[in-house]
């Protein structure tokens, strides 16, 4: 059995508040908080699966952002992509990112893709598309 490897956060002192922190990279978290008036929410534990994913994920937006105009797509067609690109991104900030709502924008943006374009860029995009799709499903 794969030992499972844990991050560990410890906060103190009065009147503390502590949000928005992840423990990236580890299969477990722990947060120790030891204070009067504390306050503590939206904090996560991100996995190494889902570091990888995400990673995955913010390097097709930026590839597909950086490369949008190389491939000849419409405007109208462009602004499906960009809009959603900005569903995808929103879900990756989120604390709790919905694979629900981010695979079908992938997929949207692979037909696009796979209807719209030859060449490499295209086929490279789509080939990372189908990644992301089965690490989330996954």
């Amino acid at each position: 059995m794969k030992k499972k490897s844990r991050g560990l956060q410890i906060k103190g002192g009065s009147h503390h508040h502590v949000a928005w922190n992840s423990i990236v990279g580890f299969d477990e978290g722990i947060v120790i908080e030891d204070a009067a008036y504390t306050s503590v929410h939206s904090n996560a534990v991100l996995s190494k699966e889902s570091v990888e994913i995400i990673t995955e994920i913010k390097t097709f937006i930026n590839t597909l952002n950086e490369n949008i105009e190389q491939l000849n797509l419409s405007e109208e067609t462009i602004q499906e992509i960009k809009s959603d690109l900005q569903t995808i991104e929103s879900q990756v900030k989120s604390p709790k990112p919905k694979g629900s709502i981010i695979i079908p924008c992938i997929d949207s943006i692979k037909r696009v893709l796979e209807s719209a374009v030859g060449g490499a860029l295209g086929a490279s995009l789509v080939k990372n598309a189908d990644k992301i799709i089965a690490l989330l499903a996954s």
